[in-house]
Order: structure tokens, then sequence, then C-alpha cells
């Protein structure tokens, strides 16, 4: 056995060294973790940990155990216990050699679990943690039995479970500062905890079909994630998965994956028309995937007021209300974002579509209300309402009628409008 200088090898090289049991590892400081990370990891998918390999991977540094591809061993989970690990994931636990068994070295058998659980309950420096397939009852005596909660962990995965709601909100209690959380393959019996993970980015319920009862919205109180961006439903087997995310609060959502899901071309441009950042989704294996918004969708939405106008043009002559709003809803973004830099005449078509939505769609409240909105943004400028003089006979004869529901709103906004414009020209 001989000394070598670790920087003079290959990896691969070391490895094999190694596992021949040729070499020795110096100590790694904390400032080489990153090697030790590699190494390690290097190491595994070649062969499992022998005593030898685990006396020399304590004097490592290792911050990260990323295994989901290799048999996970009772010696990792020892390695574990000696190591400044904060981000671990590993998988399918109960295919271990003698289904989830360790035997020690008199011979006496101890559960696997029984290890990762002693490693983990310590386990504070964590902030990612990935166990796929776990058992149920151990994952919530786990949880139990931490003592206090992890603020640290941002990443937590825990498929293939049968969560009642009790388990949910202990969740979330366990893991309060959460940003990622993947509980996919799962039968989940509420989903009302996680509504209290205010700082949560990720949520993946890929194949999990939600309750039968409406889960993201209720008359009394909607599901509200003001930080998610990224939401997966796909391989949902429940109708209603669909239509309850548009009740959800979801301000900050940017991409929603319903890949083979039941989705229909009217919910999603319920779900487009609420969330107006929504700048991708995946819809393979849905109606919704030939709908012509999509391709605007992967093209980071309406690029410009003149795609609007002609898409406006084509979908109000085709009756298609829903769509209609969703086009106005982006054409609003739009405008908002560079107002200065829209064309005068592109202005003027905007407000004679706008004026053209009240005489195609008298009741569709929601597109009359979109267009309204359009009308209102334009006429704040002072430039744009002395180059509309011409269009405010057009708002004044076209704005009826409109739905009774919302007959005061409208009433207001309208002479708002025209308020404006008198004003803004008279200056």
């Amino acid at each position: 056995m001989v000394a070598v200088k670790l920087k003079d090898l290959a990896m691969d090289k070391v490895v094999d060294l190694l596992i021949a049991e040729q070499i020795r590892l110096p100590s790694i400081t904390p400032d080489n973790s990153e090697f030790s990370n590699l190494l390690y990891k290097s190491l595994r998918q070649k062969t499992i940990l022998t005593p030898f390999l685990l006396e020399e991977f304590q004097k490592l540094t290792i911050t990260q155990v990323e295994l989901m591809s290799c048999m996970f061993d009772a010696m990792d989970i020892l390695l574990l216990k000696t190591q400044p690990v904060r981000k671990l994931a590993v998988n399918d636990i109960d295919q271990t050699t003698g289904g989830g068994k360790y035997f020690d070295e008199r011979k006496q058998t101890i559960d696997m679990y029984t290890l990762l659980g002693d490693t983990l309950r310590n386990c504070h420096r964590l902030t990612h943690l990935d166990l796929r397939g776990v058992q149920h009852q151990w994952l919530v005596d786990w949880m139990r039995k931490i003592g206090e909660n992890l603020l640290n962990m941002q990443y937590l995965a825990v498929t293939h479970q049968n969560l009642r709601a009790s388990d949910v909100f202990l969740l979330v209690r366990r893991f309060p500062n959460l940003t990622y959380l993947d509980i996919s393959c799962s039968s989940v019996e509420s989903l009302r905890g996680i509504a209290e993970l205010h700082r949560l980015k990720t949520l993946i319920l890929f194949n999990t079909p939600l309750p039968k009862r409406t889960e993201f919205y209720q008359r009394e109180q909607s599901f509200k994630l003001y930080q998610l961006e990224h939401l997966d439903l796909s391989v949902s087997s429940h109708e209603q998965n669909m239509s309850n995310i548009i009740g959800a609060i979801l301000p900050s959502l940017v991409s929603l994956d319903c890949y083979n899901t039941k989705f229909s071309e009217r919910q999603l441009v319920k779900v487009l028309g609420q969330h107006r950042f929504l700048k991708k989704m995946g819809l393979l294996g849905t109606d919704a995937i030939n709908h012509p918004i999509v391709d605007l969708l992967e093209k980071m939405t309406i690029p410009t007021v003149s795609t609007g106008l002609t898409l406006l043009e084509q979908f109000i002559e085709e009756r298609r209300p829903y769509v209609v709003f969703l086009v106005e809803l982006r054409m609003i973004s739009i405008i908002e974002e560079k107002f200065v830099e829209q064309d005068k005449d592109e202005l003027r078509g905007l407000v004679k579509l706008a004026c053209k939505v009240f005489k195609t769609f008298n009741y569709e409240h929601c597109t009359q209300f979109a267009a309204l909105q359009c009308l209102d943004i334009l006429t704040k400028d002072n430039r744009v309402s002395i180059l509309l003089k011409r269009e405010k006979a057009m708002i004044v004869n076209t704005l009826f009628p409109c739905h009774p529901k919302y007959q005061p709103t409208f009433t207001a906004i309208k002479w708002r409008i025209l308020n404006q414009l008198n004003e803004n020209v008279n200056v």
C-alpha cells in the first residue's frame, strides 16, 4: 500500500486503487468537499462500501450524498453519522440485500430504517432531503421524533406515500421553510396544510389525484401560495384537479405541467386568464394540446400589440369569448410593460377591437370587462388621450349593452374614461 498525491491521478484511477485497497486517502479539509462528494459518488457507482472503504471515507468531508441509482447500504448510513451532509438523496431502501436488513459484527440483525432514523434525527444541517419510496409509517414516526422543526430544510421529496391530512400538517410543521416539495405518486387525503408553506416555489403532485372535494378553492377560503412558481399536476386521474387550480390564488405561477390529464380548452383559457404571468405549460396528452394559445405561450406569450390585434380579430370573428378574454389580458400586460413603444395605428386598432368586443359579446362580462381595462389603461396617458379624440364617439356609442350584473361597474369605468378624455383634450 502506497501513499500518492491524488491530484496526480484521474478520478477513475483513484477509485480503482481504493477498491483494490492499494492506496489510502489523506484527510480532506472542508474546503475540498466538492472533491470528496465526487470521489464518493464515483466509487459508489462501482461498488458498495467495505469496512476498509468506510474507514478511508471517514477522512473526507462529504456534504452531498446522491445514490438514486445505487444500492443504498447500511455502510452508507454509518458513514453519514461522521459527515456534515447537507444534501441527501437515496432510493428504494427496501431493495437492499436482506430486504432492508443489516447484519452487524455480532451477526445481529439491525433494521435499515432504524439506522437511517437514528442518523437523521439530528440532521439539522440538511437543506435537501430526497427519500423516494420510504415506508410511510417510518416517515411519519421519524417526523414525530425529530423533536424540533428543521428550519434549514428547503428541498423535500417523499414519494409513493399514503398521506393523511394530519401527516401533511405534521410535514408542514417540521419543515416550515420548504421551497420545493415533491409528493408524487401518493394518495393525499387533504392538501390544505401545504398552503401554510409560504416560501414554497415548486410543488410536484405528479400522479397524485386530489380528493374529490375541492381542495384548491372553497367559498370561504382560497388555496393561497403567493410565491409558488412551478406546479406539476401531470398524470392525474381526477377531473377536478384542473377545475380546482382555476380557483387557486397563485399570483407568481410561471410554469404548469398537466401532461395526460383531462384538461379542456375552456379550462386552459380560464387558467391562463387567471394566471397572467404563466409562460410555460406541459399539455401533452390533453384535449387542449392543439389550441393556438399554446404556441403563443411557448413563444413567451404574445410578443407585440400587432400580433395581439391579429389574434383578437380572428377570435372575435370565431366568437370564442374565453380566448378573446385571454388575448386581451395578454395585451394589457404588453401595454403596461412597453406602453411608450406602441405604434399610434396599433393603439387605434386596439380601441376599435375593444369596442367590437361589446357588439359581438353582449353578455360575456369577462371579455367586456377586459376590453374596458384596455381602454382604461390607454386613456391614462395624455398623448394617447389626444390621439383617441376621434374614437370618443365610438366609445360612447358602443359600450352597451353589457352584462346586467356588472352594469354599475361598466358604467363607472365608461364615464371615467370619457372624463379622462375630456380633461386631457382640454389641457
